[in-house]
């Protein structure tokens, strides 16, 4: 009885834990992630004004459309959750309480991190319908705090992103939208693959595309402060950085591999390098304290794994949402294997019990 009351304990203190660090990492979410579409909407501010004597006008009103939709998303975001959390108990005191607890719950830094992964620059239709959706897929809570076994951003993504195809498609325009655009693109397709006198020509340099001086979604814009920011996150501690090093490790290994092995030239590794969706996932994403399995074992297979399929759908299915695709998966099948495992392990257990007696 003994045993049983220690076990109780163990783990109501491990949920408790679980729970703290949870709430901790939504919190630096929310800040990091709003100094990120800050430091996005500054670069295209600047960029916007050199252009001709029209320039800063232009700017401004861009920089107007982006805080519009940025305060959009962050109002319907809070008040649809704060309904949501209100029909399961929650009850406020104040307004300063409603801030306390909506910055503790991770539908709006989710909503932020979706718009870091698509970009302002898109229908505020498709950015609402994927916060909506996120919101949503945010409100379980089994145990203790906000549970899901397929990370909300990516379901929110992939809903925004049909949303954005279906509106392009309604209005008769056939180019991608310029979120599926990057640099490595033109590179190794379409009718005329670029070289890299051809690739400089276009994207004016490497360090340009570094830079994010390019049209492409705001995680191939910001990837300078993004790595910076994951640093700034792993030197406090809110990620766990074996992790972050693994996953990439393991990715750019594997891309060093293949372009040796296939016709591309070396420095095609940079570009490959450059994935603004894999550096998001690695921080971001990949480092979620609810997906990522707690067994050390299970933890760096998961990791791994998640690393191999991100190489294989970043260049044989695409490059900007390929990584993205690679880690859903990864998580929808570790939910079917524990849902199978959870639904046949009592019925082995009986069995064996049986066989031992």
């Amino acid at each position: 009885m003994e045993k049983v009351k220690g076990w109780v304990k163990n783990m109501m203190q491990r949920r408790s834990k679980m729970k703290a660090y949870g709430e901790k990492q939504v919190r630096y979410l929310l800040l990091v992630l709003s100094l990120l579409l800050l430091v996005g909407i500054t670069i295209e501010y600047f960029y916007y004004a050199t252009l001709g004597h029209l320039g800063e006008a232009i700017a401004l009103e861009i920089v107007r459309d982006r805080f519009v939709k940025w305060f959009a998303v962050v109002g319907v975001v809070l008040v649809l959750d704060f309904i949501l959390a209100s029909i399961k108990g929650l009850r406020l005191k104040s307004i300063k309480d409603f801030f306390i607890q909506m910055s503790r719950r991770p539908a709006l830094p989710f909503a932020l991190m979706n718009i870091l992964l698509l970009s302002f620059d898109i229908p505020i239709s498709s950015l609402l319908l994927g916060s909506i959706v996120i919101t949503l897929c945010c409100q379980n809570t089994k145990i203790g705090y906000s549970y899901y076994p397929i990370h909300p951003v990516i379901i929110g993504y992939f809903v925004g992103l049909i949303s954005i195809i279906k509106n392009y498609s309604q209005f008769g325009i056939v180019d991608n939208p310029s979120v599926l655009n990057a640099p490595y693109l033109a590179v190794v397709s379409g009718p005329v693959v670029l070289n890299f006198e051809q690739f400089n020509l276009k994207y004016y340099s490497l360090q340009a595309v570094s830079l994010g001086l390019h049209e492409s979604s705001l995680s191939f814009i910001l990837i300078l402060p993004m790595i910076l920011i994951g640093l700034f996150l792993i030197r406090r501690r809110i990620i766990d950085f074996k992790v972050t090093l693994t996953y990439v490790s393991i990715y750019l290994i594997l891309s060093l591999a293949y372009l040796q092995g296939a016709t591309f030239e070396p420095w095609i590794f940079i570009l490959q390098a450059f994935n603004g969706s894999m550096i998001a996932i690695a921080f971001f994403m990949l480092t979620d304290v609810v997906t990522l399995p707690s067994h050390t074992f299970y933890k760096y297979f998961y990791v791994a794994f998640v690393s191999l399929l991100t190489f294989i759908c970043t260049y044989y299915i695409h490059f900007v949402y390929g990584p993205i695709l690679a880690i859903g998966v990864s998580q929808i099948l570790m939910f079917v294997t524990h849902l199978i495992s959870s639904l046949f392990a009592p019925s082995l257990k009986v069995q064996f019990n049986k066989a031992s007696s």
